[in-house]
Formats: structure tokens, C-alpha cells, sequence
């Protein structure tokens, strides 16, 4: 019986042991699946950490980004805001200087208008003045021609009118002239005996009463030569032409009075060609002297005054 209970026991104890075996390899076994759980775990653990920590990194990062973002969006958007506060204040100074160039191009346009037309208000005056001195020139252009064919007609109305026996008286005293050394003496002589009185009448006769300011023509019958001249007194100078012609302070170098003195003041005609004012005088006596041609064909040395 002992035996058996020995060998019971013995099986049991055996069973024990490789009960014990088993459990101590199951144990370390499970302990290594917890180690290696644990080591997962940890690793998970790590990983998630790690992750968190790179979420959190890359949080950062996006918050700092969205922070500079906002930061540079708030910048350019206050730059942008002052570029387009600057931009219409641009707008307007150059609204401003387009409204004032603008006014000051119509005023100056205004002004040129208004120059424009008084230059063309005057040229139009002018021109106008210019067609009645023409008219005027012509009408008396007519007049001239019309009276040189009554000269021709009636010479005796135009000239000095002199006597057969004081002309031969005249003659006789130019001769002696030539004698003295001073002959302006026998020049005044003859011009006080034998022509003042005479001059006059030449004057009223064609002159009429009264002081006349124009023009005036000297023509030489014999040659048909003229002079053209101006005065304010026409009678007056005519006298005075009268005087140089007998010798009486005449300027030697003058070609009417050295023709007068050869050929005799009594062979000139004597005429008004026209009649104006003063200020008119020097582009009328112009205009005669064209008309004449006085200044190639005749007496005159310059074509005028102006």
C-alpha cells in the first residue's frame, strides 16, 4: 500500500513540478508578453509623445505663422489703407491741377481770343483805313491825271504869270547876276519886284483862301519832270520853293532848284494833288512819289519820308 501511496505521491509530486515548470515558464512567458506589451505601450507612449510634441510643434509653428500672418496682413492692410489714402489725395491734387490748368488754359485761351480779336478788329481798321487811302489815292490819282490834261490846257491857271516885258527885264537882271559877288541881292530884287505878289496870286488861285496841309507837285512843263512834297502850309512852301528857285538860299547840291535857276521859276506848274492831316503826310507823300515815279524821272532824291 505504501508503494503505491509513494508513487502517488511521487506522481503527484512530479505533476507538481512540471506543473510548477509549466507555470514558471507560463509566468516568465507572460511576463515577457507584458514586457514586450509594456515596450509596445511605451513605444506607442513615445510615439505619441513624439507626435503630440511634433502637434505641438507644428501648432506652434502655425499659430506664430497665422500670428505673423495676421501681424503682416495687418501691416499691409494699414499700408495698403495709407497707399490708398495717399493715392486719392493724389487723385485729388491732380483733380486740382487739371481743374486749375484747366482754368487757367481757358483763361489763357480767353485772353488770346480777346488778343486774336482786337488784333483782328485792328487789322480790320487798319485794312479798312488802308482801302479808303487807296480809294482816296485813286480818286485823287483821277483828279491828278484829270487836271495834268487841264495844265496842259490852261498852263497859264498853274504857273507864275509873267509878263513878255518883265520877263526880258528878269533875263537881263539873271545876266548881270553872274557879274557880282553877291547875286542873292539881285535875286531878291527880282523875287520882291517880279514874283511876291505874283506867288500869291498863284496860291489863292489854285490853293484857294485858306492855310492847306498835303501834298503837293512841281512839274517842269518843258521836260514834264516833277517834285513831290509835303507841308503843312502848302502856299508857304511853295513861296519858299519860288525863292530857291531865284537863288535865294538855295542849297547848291538841291536838283529842282538848280533846274529852276537854269530853266525859270516861271516855266513850273504849281499843284495840290491832295489835301490830308498831318500825321498822314509822310505815307501820302510816299505813295505820290510811287505814283511818279518822281524819285527816278524827277526831282525828288528819296522815295519819301517814312
Amino acid at each position: 500500500m505504501l508503494p503505491i501511496i509513494m508513487i502517488i505521491l511521487s506522481v503527484i509530486l512530479i505533476g507538481c513540478l512540471i506543473g510548477s515548470i509549466i507555470f514558471y515558464f507560463k509566468a516568465k512567458e507572460i511576463k515577457l508578453l507584458r514586457i514586450q506589451e509594456q515596450e509596445i505601450i511605451n513605444r506607442e507612449i513615445e510615439q505619441k509623445k513624439e507626435l503630440n510634441e511634433s502637434l505641438l510643434k507644428s501648432y506652434d509653428d502655425l499659430e506664430n505663422k497665422y500670428n505673423t500672418f495676421l501681424q503682416t496682413s495687418a501691416l499691409q492692410k494699414q499700408r495698403m489703407s495709407d497707399d490708398l489714402k495717399d493715392y486719392k489725395a493724389h487723385i485729388e491734387l491732380q483733380k486740382e491741377n487739371i481743374k486749375n490748368n484747366f482754368n487757367n488754359y481757358k483763361q489763357v485761351l480767353q485772353e488770346d481770343h480777346d488778343s486774336i480779336r482786337e488784333s483782328l478788329d485792328e487789322d480790320i481798321a487798319a485794312a479798312q483805313e488802308e482801302l479808303n487811302t487807296l480809294r482816296e489815292s485813286l480818286r485823287a490819282g483821277a483828279e491828278a491825271s484829270a487836271r495834268a490834261r487841264a495844265i496842259k490846257e490852261k498852263q497859264e491857271f498853274y504857273k507864275l504869270k509873267v509878263t513878255e516885258k518883265d520877263l526880258r527885264d528878269i533875263k537881263l537882271l539873271n545876266e548881270f547876276k553872274l557879274q557880282l559877288t553877291n547875286p542873292v541881292i539881285l535875286s531878291k530884287l527880282i523875287w520882291s519886284q517880279y514874283f511876291l505878289n505874283e506867288a500869291s496870286a498863284l496860291c489863292r488861285r489854285v490853293l484857294g483862301e485858306g492855310k492847306k496841309c498835303g501834298i503837293y507837285k512841281i512839274t517842269n512843263l518843258d521836260t514834264d519832270q516833277c517834285y513831290i512834297g509835303q507841308s503843312v502850309d502848302v502856299a508857304q512852301r511853295w513861296k519858299d520853293h519860288i525863292k530857291c528857285g531865284l537863288g535865294i538860299e538855295a542849297p547848291a547840291t538841291n536838283i529842282l532848284y538848280n533846274n529852276m535857276q537854269k530853266d525859270g521859276v516861271w516855266n513850273y506848274s504849281f499843284e495840290l494833288l491832295e489835301e490830308c492831316s498831318k500825321d498822314q503826310l509822310n505815307a501820302k507823300e510816299k505813295q505820290w512819289i510811287d505814283f511818279y515815279n518822281s524819285a527816278e524821272l524827277g526831282f525828288n532824291k528819296t522815295r519819301g519820308n517814312n
